[in-house]
């Protein structure tokens, strides 16, 4: 038996397109317009196992850039993840996800997202992000609202996606975790979604300009939010929306509308004060490092930026995994490199030493010993969101002032559009 493993080939596609079908709940026209939309899609972005000649197992790589503060990195994404009944359980799907990784670094990515709750992923080393999507009751909100101060309409693609995607680029430009869109992607991206409720697309008008704009999806008996944005000056613009969201959401028979949203957002802030408002976590977000040093690199004038606003400066040796870079920090100025080796050849013991401004409690800890942080967690740092309590997490009181200061808690969002 002979087996390969490589990226599909142009000529191959059509097979690619007659076997993925099979497996997955969508039909062969559907995935051939999403590859053929993909602005940055490839034929070798399905990596495909063979057997015999015969194609059985297959990945969809997904190349997108997602924000870490206002700095885009280079993230792989994974869908269309399926195997031939007969060829399963032979190991085929961990070897297409390692041999992702490889292509990745070969090909300058940072890190890897899989949107999925199958426990496969975690087993080949992807790590969740913890999120919390909102409920609440449908209702009626028309008859209750009172005046308005936005004209609420359903979305016009031909005339409205140009003032949506500027609305788009304004409100997400330094939010961690959402992805840069092109104009290319904006124009394809109907290609891929699946699910989106065309009549829930509204948009918010002030003065004859968009201001805000709210998507949603199928989700059972639930309306579910799949993205909502708006200008910095018009908050109330989206609160409006929620509210016909709400109101779509009774008018079609619907329990009630959930979804994702930052913590900082106006109309969760809204929702909090709405009888029946629930949080729950859920944690299908899963990433994977591709490369630290590259992706700490893209971001070092983030991380200058940011220890000239709190006056950091030290030497940071930081383990994350099985990969380790060194960070120097001043007001200002940061730089990566790699960890530092003592003169013998032998990994060095390496100290963090912070110069100025220590915790306000006193005391650094100078212990020589380097900061290791679990996937787990440095994905929470990064990203700006809590390190979930479950996660241990043994950090020096220096360790952690360095840490908070370069990766502050924010408001990030991953908005359900982009799910591939």
């Amino acid at each position: 038996m002979a087996i390969e493993l490589r990226g599909a080939r142009a000529e191959e596609m059509p097979e690619v397109l007659d076997m993925v079908p099979r497996v997955m709940g969508a039909t062969r026209e559907y995935f051939a317009a999403a590859y053929r939309n993909d602005p940055w899609g490839r034929p070798e972005h399905s990596r495909i196992v063979l057997v015999d000649g015969r194609i059985v197992s297959h990945i969809r790589l997904y190349d997108r850039w997602q924000r870490v503060g206002s700095v885009p990195v280079h993230v792989g994404c994974v869908g269309d993840v399926c195997t031939l009944p007969e060829y399963r359980k032979q190991g085929y799907c961990r070897m297409l996800l390692e041999d992702a990784l490889g292509y990745w670094d070969e090909h300058g990515y940072d890190l890897s997202m899989i949107v999925s709750g199958v426990g496969v992923y975690a087993a080949c080393g992807w790590v969740p992000l913890t999120e919390r999507r909102f409920e609440l009751p449908a209702e009626n909100r028309h008859e209750v609202s009172g005046n308005r101060e936005y004209e609420i309409r359903r979305f016009v693609r031909g005339e409205d996606l140009t003032a949506v995607a500027a609305v788009y680029a304004a409100s997400n430009a330094e939010r961690s975790l959402t992805t840069v869109r092109t104009s290319g992607y904006w124009e394809r991206h109907f290609s891929w979604i699946a699910g989106e409720i065309e009549e829930a697309f509204l948009v918010a008008e002030h003065a004859g300009q968009i201001v805000a704009y709210l998507r949603c999806e199928r989700g059972g008996q639930k309306l579910v939010v799949s993205e909502c944005c708006c200008l910095p000056d018009h908050h109330d613009a989206a609160v409006e929306l929620l509210d016909a969201a709400l109101t779509f959401a009774a008018r079609r028979g619907l329990e009630g509308i959930q979804g994702h949203l930052p913590v900082d957002h106006p109309a969760l802030a809204a929702a909090r004060e709405r009888p029946g408002f629930a949080l729950a976590e859920s944690s299908v977000l899963l990433f994977r490092l591709v490369n630290l040093r590259r992706l700490l690199e893209r971001l070092q004038p983030l991380l200058a930026e940011r220890a000239w606003a709190r006056g950091l400066e030290g030497s940071l040796s930081l383990n994350v995994g099985d990969q380790a870079i060194q960070l120097r920090i001043q007001p200002g100025w940061a730089k990566v490199g790699e960890p530092e080796i003592a003169p013998q050849a032998a990994p060095a013991r390496r100290s963090t030493r912070f110069l100025r401004r220590p915790p306000p409690s006193g005391q650094l800890d100078l212990s020589p010993e380097p900061v290791t942080l679990p996937p787990a967690a440095f994905f929470p740092y990064l990203f700006g969101t809590p390190v979930p309590k479950q996660v241990p997490l043994e950090l020096a009181q220096a360790a952690q002032w360095l840490l908070a200061g370069l990766f502050p808690t924010g408001a990030p969002v991953y908005w359900r559009t982009d799910v591939v």
